[in-house]
């Protein structure tokens, strides 16, 4: 668990970033690797090119991980990412 916490953040105060207007326990989501430098919406799990509009802070729980394209030196902003399916067992707080 340590490296999944060091590779996707704290899943117990998770900011899971979308569009979407609604998020409840049960949800599944989309985590990529914290060091990724693009906006990625987390419910869609597709990057985006404009600021999303909300932030929903979760206690995640990770279901399954694809570190298959995953290469650190280029995860930040050329790809080779790490992605986590995650289960939200808490929506904690609903933010701007």
């Amino acid at each position: 668990m340590r490296f999944e916490t060091e590779l996707f953040g704290d899943l117990k105060k998770y900011p899971v970033w979308s569009d979407e207007e609604e998020l409840k326990p049960g949800d599944q989501v989309t985590l990529v690797n914290s060091n990724c430098e693009f906006i990625y919406d987390n419910i869609n799990a597709c990057f985006e090119n404009h600021d999303l509009m909300y932030c929903y802070i979760c206690e995640l729980e990770i279901i399954e991980t694809d570190l298959s394209e995953y290469i650190p030196g280029k995860s930040d902003n050329g790809g080779a990412y790490a992605y986590a399916e995650c289960r939200v067992k808490k929506v904690l707080e609903k933010t701007y």
